[in-house]
């Protein structure tokens, strides 16, 4: 996250090629997310305009959503009984959690507002474990990363490296360096 935050902050556009859906956070005009589905053959592109498609709210609010659904591949609990439909809506139609609990008296059915009530301070704790951290204090300069004039050595590391992680596309340009 501090990384694609640094990248984009000196104006480069930034790419995170990964399984994890919680990265969609960092989705910004300099920042897209491809996830990976079966492997990297299968990937899915978002950018701002594709979270908000497929969510129905904009990148920052992915760990409000987080808090209240719950993660269970990062053991993040959330509100019992809230999925990614209900989840969805109440991030959609309000924002942030702290909207949420101010709308609360206007949330339906009963039963959900019952239970955001119930598993208030579960919410935030969840929303808090699913923030990405973006402000590490590194210290990282992106022109050590540029590609070109590899040793022989550095070139077949780099080719084993994208073989593993099947980057076919790479694979032609890093034999042919």
């Amino acid at each position: 996250g501090t990384l694609a935050c640094l990248g984009a902050g000196k104006g480069l556009d930034v790419t995170i090629v990964t399984g994890d859906g919680d990265t969609l956070q960092l989705v910004n005009p300099r920042v897209s997310v491809m996830l990976t589905r079966r492997g990297v053959s299968d990937l899915e592109c978002f950018t701002e305009e594709g979270v908000q498609n497929k969510y129905g709210f904009a990148p920052e609010l992915v760990p409000d959503f987080k808090g209240l659904r719950g993660d269970s591949s990062d053991n993040i609990p959330g509100v019992p009984g809230i999925g990614d439909k209900t989840g969805m809506s109440l991030v959609g139609k309000w924002g942030s959690l702290e909207n949420i609990y101010e709308h609360l008296g206007e949330v339906t059915p009963p039963r959900i507002a019952k239970l955001l009530e119930e598993h208030r301070e579960a919410a935030f704790q969840a929303r808090d474990l699913a923030r990405i951290v973006t402000n590490l204090p590194i210290n990282f300069e992106f022109e050590n990363c540029r590609y070109g004039n590899f040793t022989r050595e550095q070139r077949e590391t780099a080719l084993a490296t994208v073989r593993l992680f099947e980057f076919k596309s790479l694979i032609a340009r890093y034999s042919s360096t």
